[in-house]
């Protein structure tokens, strides 16, 4: 049976300090949809943070 709450999928965040949005708790495919949403050329201004990092991570280091 898929979607079994005992595989809990690790989440991510995203957010741009400069324009002060935040989006918490994202799922992979959540954070595909927001991050197509990006224009190229402002994805500079984006973090990323994943369950098991340390640190936020400028998103166009983030390769996914």
């Amino acid at each position: 049976m898929s979607g079994s709450a005992n595989n809990k999928e690790p989440l991510w965040c995203l957010m741009n300090p400069s324009e002060q949005i935040k989006h918490f708790g994202l799922t992979a495919g959540e954070i595909k949809v927001y991050v197509s949403t990006i224009p190229f050329n402002k994805r500079h201004e984006w973090y990323v943070w994943h369950e098991g990092w340390s640190d936020w991570k400028a998103l166009a280091d983030v390769q996914e």
